[in-house]
């Protein structure tokens, strides 16, 4: 119907793309989109919570809670009244929190006899999350800010992985390696970023490559020194 719909692009699929809107994430049949305009991105103030329900629908908005549940104001819909049962998570966004998975990553290099892919981001129980794969390396380009900040994490084995790899990640010209082998408990991720405008991530296997293999960055953030 010629009608456009504001919102951020989250993926772009063989046949189907999907937006993430003020109705939520809603996928489309590429056959119906006609064109993408690309606007520029501006910070918006106050970001809202984002309600993931019990049947994979996504809604955000201010949240509040009262002693007959919780209140989701919506910028379409309204007040709407939840009940816990239709709830399956919620993500709190804090204006000194930022997620990685928010923050625009460039592969800058992958290696091997068929390059790997690229890393990606998956729906996990503990919300999205980044899935790296050996051979990678990822350069993220952190928004300005006045205040030092960390990097905070839990990195895990990839499902199934056969092999285990190393990851580095490198800061103001400072490496950190962790090796994560399969099967292991996810590893808490706590490193100093200070004033750094660029994180890099590399990911190699520890030994001869089998498939599947590779990591998963969970509740990955990026904080303020002073955030709660």
């Amino acid at each position: 119907n010629h009608r456009p719909i504001p919102g951020k692009l989250k993926w772009i699929r063989e046949d189907n793309i999907a937006i993430d809107c003020a109705l939520g994430l809603v996928p489309l049949p590429r056959t119906r989109v006609r064109s993408f305009v690309f606007a520029e991105t501006k910070e918006v103030a106050g970001a809202a919570n984002r309600v993931v329900f019990a049947d994979g629908s996504v809604l955000s908005g201010p949240l509040a809670v009262s002693d007959k549940g919780l209140t989701l104001k919506h910028s379409l819909l309204g007040d709407l009244a939840l009940e816990l049962k239709q709830v399956a998570l919620i993500t709190r966004n804090l204006s000194k929190v930022l997620p990685l998975n928010e923050v625009q990553g460039e592969v800058v290099k992958r290696v091997g006899p068929i390059p790997p892919p690229a890393p990606e981001v998956i729906s996990a129980a503990s919300g999205e999350a980044i899935r790296m794969f050996p051979g990678t390396v990822t350069r993220y380009m952190l928004p300005a800010s006045t205040q030092p900040r960390k990097l905070r994490a839990q990195l895990a084995p990839l499902p199934g992985a056969k092999i285990g790899v190393k990851v580095t990640v490198r800061v103001n010209g400072k490496a950190t390696q962790f090796n994560i082998d399969p099967g292991v408990a996810p590893q808490p991720v706590d490193l100093d970023l200070g004033s750094a405008k660029v994180l890099e991530i590399q990911v190699d296997a520890s030994q001869a490559i089998a498939f599947p293999s590779g990591v998963e960055w969970h509740n990955t953030l990026i904080m303020e020194m002073n955030a709660s």
